[in-house]
């Protein structure tokens, strides 16, 4: 079965978006349970807003940096497999 470079480049993109968006109500249940900060919940879901933004394009800003933006990534391989393939 041959791999197919655009779907899971497609996917990676997507898993991204995903994760960052669900920072989003973590890091609201973060702020709000902090009776320090003692924030409303408008006050911490938009600085969770912020913060999963700002999370989101460094990560992507980053991969840009290294040449591979997530839609140009081939293959990720983690390292528990790369470990057993020893």
């Amino acid at each position: 079965m041959r791999k197919n470079h655009k779907a899971t480049a497609r996917f990676d993109r997507f898993n991204m978006a995903v994760w960052t968006i669900w920072l989003i109500p973590c890091f609201c249940g973060m702020l709000t349970g902090i009776p320090t900060i003692d924030l409303s919940a408008n006050a911490a879901f938009g600085a969770a807003l912020i913060g999963a933004g700002a999370i989101g394009l460094i990560l992507y800003l980053r991969g840009d940096a290294r040449g591979q933006r997530i839609d140009t990534i081939d293959t990720f391989v983690p390292f528990f497999v790369a470990a057993q393939s020893t």
